[in-house]
């Protein structure tokens, strides 16, 4: 589905595993201008909530980075989601894709978004998942939806 770009892109995402870990979903909501949004969504047999969460960031990534690189928000109600793309994996990747704390979980991911956000202007916003706002809750409700898909 093609749709006409106007400005800044906003973004919700959402994933899931139910239970954690286990069958997992994930969606994106793109809200580029005045038509509906565009929706992005799938699943995975086997996955965890955080490597669902990632996974539709880094879909709505690729999904700039194919339609021209516009500036976008990308909202999450995913506090891990957000500090390692925007605050964690920059220092990981200087430091040889190491922590304190032992390994990073969803390294590959992480290392996959790092180098998209390099080409793309973006910013973050946490929101309160469950708290009423519409295209989180359309997020939470595709995810769902594509996690009930994908049960083996």
């Amino acid at each position: 589905m093609s749709i006409q770009i106007t400005g800044r892109i906003i973004i919700h995402t959402d994933g899931s595993a139910k239970p954690n870990p286990g069958t997992g979903g994930w969606a994106v909501i793109i809200d580029a201008g005045p038509e509906e949004p565009l929706t992005l969504s799938g699943g995975k047999a086997r996955s965890t909530n955080n490597e669902m969460e990632l996974t539709a960031i880094l879909h709505a990534m690729m999904w700039l980075r194919d339609n021209g690189s516009p500036p976008a928000v990308i909202h999450s109600d995913s506090r891990y989601a957000i500090g390692c793309i925007s605050q964690w994996a920059a220092g990981w990747d200087r430091r040889g894709w190491r922590k304190a704390g032992g390994p990073i979980q969803n390294l590959e991911l992480i290392k996959v978004m790092l180098a998209l956000s390099r080409s793309l202007d973006l910013h973050w916003q946490w929101v309160k998942g469950h708290s009423g706002v519409r295209w989180n809750h359309l997020a939470d409700t595709l995810a769902e939806a594509a996690r009930k898909e994908a049960v083996p």
